[in-house]
């Protein structure tokens, strides 16, 4: 089982803190991950307390389609909570798959936050691609297991770090998103950002 860990970090550059949460994915399968609890959740996420105005991802592919995807789930799950649809921001795209490639190389969740002007970010470190068949299956299972934190939140937790994805996620400022997915040389871990804006 992937152990899951929270810790507060504060951003030199902000005014704000902010809470990530972080885990060791390779000893995880694709299965593990769709079914497992929150407590064994592989993402973190963060947001900056203002929002701000509104690739090394997939070299064998120049399709793009799955960021079509990202923001359709992610438009999808807003609407069941009557939040409005945001918007697929492409032209943060190119910045979201570099902080995502510096976050891998650095293996920092939220590592570089901000520097895309986001006002908030979700992660997933870590992520063993040889459990997913594509971009569109690695967001699918991140963005289901991020929004699973509405249960927490329905359950009365109040929490940030127990629910700041699901908080992101349908955050009524957010206009936008960018997602961006970097991988190592050898095609074997991925990182994904989601980027609000």
């Amino acid at each position: 089982m992937a152990k899951f860990f929270h810790f507060p970090v504060f951003c030199a550059a902000a005014l704000a803190a902010f809470f990530v949460g972080c885990s060791d994915a390779s000893s995880t399968s694709a299965e593990d991950v769709s079914s497992s609890s929150l407590s064994e959740s592989q993402s973190s996420s963060s947001q900056a307390e203002n929002p701000s105005s509104s690739s090394e991802s997939d070299a064998s592919s120049s399709n793009e389609s799955w960021r079509d995807s990202c923001v359709a789930i992610i438009n999808a799950y807003r609407e069941s909570v009557s939040a409005s649809s945001i918007t697929r921001n492409t032209a943060k795209e190119s910045c979201t798959d570099s902080q995502a490639a510096s976050d891998l190389s650095e293996n920092s969740a939220h590592g570089h936050f901000g520097s895309c002007g986001e006002f908030a970010q979700n992660t997933g470190p870590n992520i063993t691609t040889a459990y997913y068949s594509n971009e569109v299956d690695i967001v699918r299972t991140y963005l289901d297991m991020m929004w699973k934190e509405k249960e927490l939140a329905d359950a009365g937790d109040t929490v940030y770090m127990h629910i700041g994805h699901y908080l992101n996620m349908k955050n009524s400022q957010v206009e936008s998103v960018a997602c961006g997915i970097a991988k190592s040389d050898d095609g074997k871990t991925a990182w994904l950002n989601v980027n609000f804006f």
